[in-house]
C-alpha cells in the first residue's frame, strides 16, 4: 500500500512539474515572440533597439566613420518609399550637440528625408 501511494505521488510531481516546464516554455516563447513585434517597426513607426544589438555592418560603419561621436540611442525604423529596414543612430559629437545619422542594414549612410 505504502509503495502504490509512493508510486501516485511520484507520478503527481511527475506530473506538475512537467506541466510547469510546459507553461514557462510556454510563456518564454510569447514573452520571445513579443520582443520580436516590438523590435519589427511598422511603416513609419520608430523602435528603440539597443546599439550593442545594432548589425556588425552598422557597428562597423560607426567605428570607421563616427568615432569621435558617442552614439547615445539607436532606432529601428521603415523607409516609407522602400519598406526596408532602416537604422536611425543618435551621436554627441565632440562640441555636445546631438546628431542623427541613418544607415540601412549593410552599413551604408541613407538620406535623411525619412
Amino acid at each position: 500500500m505504502k509503495t502504490l501511494i509512493k508510486t501516485i505521488a511520484a507520478a503527481l510531481i511527475f506530473g506538475v512539474v512537467a506541466f510547469n516546464q510546459s507553461a514557462v516554455a510556454q510563456v518564454e516563447d510569447q514573452g520571445d515572440q513579443t520582443m520580436e513585434q516590438k523590435q519589427t517597426p511598422q511603416q513609419g513607426e520608430k523602435v528603440e533597439v539597443q546599439i550593442t544589438q545594432l548589425p556588425s555592418a552598422v557597428n562597423e560603419s560607426i567605428q570607421a566613420d563616427y568615432a569621435d561621436r558617442k552614439a547615445s540611442k539607436a532606432y529601428k525604423t521603415t523607409d516609407p518609399r522602400t519598406g526596408a529596414v532602416v537604422y536611425e543612430i543618435h551621436f554627441i559629437n565632440p562640441q555636445g550637440v546631438t546628431e542623427a545619422v541613418k544607415f540601412d542594414e549593410e552599413g551604408e549612410e541613407v538620406e535623411d528625408d525619412l
